[in-house]
């Protein structure tokens, strides 16, 4: 039995619903807006049914209010005006559904029973997770890979001994190094990750070791580097494949004998630092070619740790996705109870070329689109791989061809170029203009983008 709420301005037909529903759940009844918020500060009701319209009142307007007080009550619109205008109203003020008029019991009963799980209690065709509960840091794998590495992880933990982690983008190798971290005798203190990828290569040295007043132009006032404020701590070094062959110098002489110099300073520091390092890389070809230097490769890999693609641990789909789901519901203010199998099943058929990473995202789309405390299969949308592979090869076919043609001995770097530009102007437009959102989705930082912004001459508004 659920606890009901009619709210509509005609009495007669209030009457009538609860007399409908009466042996089945316990209805209550409010013909105007006070009244629904005094019965629903008073009762713990399951579910709300509002009129569009209730005398003067908009229902709409009801709807947002119950909804800002109540976020996780299911809120039925009901309506004899179905346009679309309507529809998309009553959606973005967070209705669960909506129901049209005449009313049917039916029609009510579908609705109740699908917005409102009592007791948490799922048939057979779904998956509990409401009492799932998860600590910071969690460590989500139960294949033989993932179980292997999470002894790994335990062994190094409990040592300063540099690790290097290694694997596909979007594997969780920051996740990994945070977990060592937490483990570890440092955990009290900085952990300080940097993406190397992320930060301009004029940057990247003071970034990693600071600076003094006056080192460069525009260093108005000295800095810590990310070295110095890891003192005692752990620093992760993320994509140290791209690492530049000066700072690759430097980077092994702080391995070395603990120590940083700042830029324009000529006296050493000694910091006390546990270096972890992660890249999706090869790193053998790096060394093979001379752009990574071998003495440093090995003192950065005194304990390696692979982590392989999602679509090699495909035993490991289903917890994840739990893991993901309970927290895209905690992120959006939304209550999932009930997973319908077939979600995992379709979850598990996929072969996830953008990783773990790619797994969070989609879930996080199909919590946003459900609509009840319940996912369905119709709620995951996953790319059309066949599509995209196809266009994406008559693309890299005709790509070099084009430029190749329009620009003779420029044929890179302005491919790069219209590519990089035509990516940020994307992104800006989805993300409506927020650079930090922007700077996320491409992997970089806030100063990065406003650098290409200009140098392309694209204008955006900050947030």
């Amino acid at each position: 039995m659920a606890n009901v709420l009619i709210v509509d301005d005609d009495e007669g037909l209030c009457y009538s619903i609860e007399r409908a529903l009466r042996n089945i759940h316990k209805v209550f009844t409010a013909t105007h807006s006070e009244s629904a918020y005094n019965i629903l500060s008073n009762n713990p009701i399951d579910i709300a049914f509002i009129d569009q319209r209730l005398g003067k009142e908009s229902g709409t307007e009801i709807l947002k209010e119950i909804k800002g007080r109540f976020p996780k009550l299911p809120c039925i619109l009901m309506t004899a005006y179905g346009s679309s205008e309507t529809i998309l109203e009553s959606i973005s003020q967070g209705a669960a559904d909506f129901i049209s008029k005449p009313l049917e019991t039916d029609g009510f009963l579908h609705l109740i029973e699908a917005n409102v799980v009592k007791k948490n209690i799922c048939s057979d065709d779904y998956i509990n997770i409401s009492e799932l509960e998860y600590p910071p840091n969690v460590f989500i794998g139960k294949s033989p890979q993932m179980i292997k590495i999470l002894k790994t992880v335990a062994t190094v933990a409990a040592t300063d001994s540099p690790v290097l982690i290694t694997g596909e983008s979007g594997t969780g190798k920051d996740h990994i190094a945070k977990i060592i971290h937490d483990y570890s005798n440092r955990s009290n203190h900085p952990f300080v990750p940097v993406n190397s990828a992320a930060i301009p290569r004029s940057l990247l040295e003071s970034e990693m070791f600071g600076h003094v007043k006056g080192a460069f132009s525009g260093a108005y006032q000295s800095k810590k580097g990310k070295f110095e404020t890891a003192d005692k701590g752990t620093i992760f070094l993320n994509e140290i494949g791209d690492l530049p062959s000066g700072l690759q110098a430097k980077l092994l002489h702080v391995l070395q004998d603990g120590t940083i110099e700042k830029l324009g300073e000529n006296k050493l520091k000694k910091v006390d630092v546990r270096l972890i390092s992660a890249t999706n890389k090869n790193l053998d070809e790096k060394l093979e070619s001379g752009s990574f230097r071998e003495d440093l490769f090995y003192r950065l890999n005194v304990f390696s740790i692979h982590l392989p693609p999602l679509r090699d641990r495909k035993a490991d789909i289903v917890e994840l996705s739990k893991f993901f789901i309970k927290e895209a519901c905690v992120n959006l203010d939304k209550e999932v109870t009930c997973v319908h199998k077939d979600v995992f099943e379709i979850l598990a058929s996929y072969d996830w070329p953008g990783n773990i990473r790619e797994l969070k995202n989609i879930i996080k789309k199909s919590v946003i689109v459900s609509s009840r405390q319940t996912l369905e299969p119709d709620n995951i949308v996953l790319p059309k791989n066949k599509e995209a592979a196809k266009s994406l090869q008559n693309l890299k076919k005709n790509l070099y061809k084009e430029y190749r043609e329009h620009s003779y001995g420029d044929v890179l770097h302005r491919a790069f170029d219209d590519i990089e530009k035509e990516f940020i102007e994307d992104a800006l437009k989805e993300c409506k203009g927020n650079i930090s959102q922007v700077a996320e989705m491409l992997g970089i930082s806030r100063v990065t983008l406003y650098d290409k912004l200009k140098k392309y001459s694209i204008k955006a508004h900050s947030d």
